[in-house]
Parts: C-alpha cells; sequence; structure tokens
C-alpha cells in the first residue's frame, strides 16, 4: 500500500524536501523500514528521509504485539 501511494505522488514531491516517516514496524514481504522504502517508491534513491521514532514498551513484547 505505501509504496504504491507514493509512487502515485512521485511527482508532486520536491526531490530536495525531506520526506518525515513516523510509521512503525516493517514491511511485511521484504522486511524493510519505511525510511528504505520511501526513496525507492519515489524514484529518486537521494531522497531525504528523516524518521521520527518512539519506543517499544516491554509489556507489548512480552505480549508479542506490534509495538
Amino acid at each position: 500500500f505505501s509504496s504504491a501511494f507514493l509512487g502515485g505522488i512521485s511527482e508532486y514531491v520536491d526531490s530536495k524536501l525531506p520526506i518525515i516517516s513516523v510509521s512503525k514496524g516493517l514491511e511485511l514481504n521484504s522486511l524493510r523500514m519505511m525510511s528504505q522504502i520511501i526513496p525507492q517508491a519515489l524514484g529518486n534513491p537521494n531522497q531525504p528521509v528523516i524518521v521520527l521514532s518512539g519506543p517499544s514498551f516491554a509489556v507489548e513484547l512480552m505480549k508479542k504485539l506490534p509495538t
């Protein structure tokens, strides 16, 4: 979903404007992070990407829940 969406808006994204990723987790099939997916999906390997991340909570990890 994310790759298809990004590909659809790629012509409107300034290649020098940083994209801020606030998503957690990995792409199911490739196990890549969004910071790896964004430049490829936009067709610009040099697209600046900023990642904003937060903590994982031990309770969620112990219950094998997504964090």
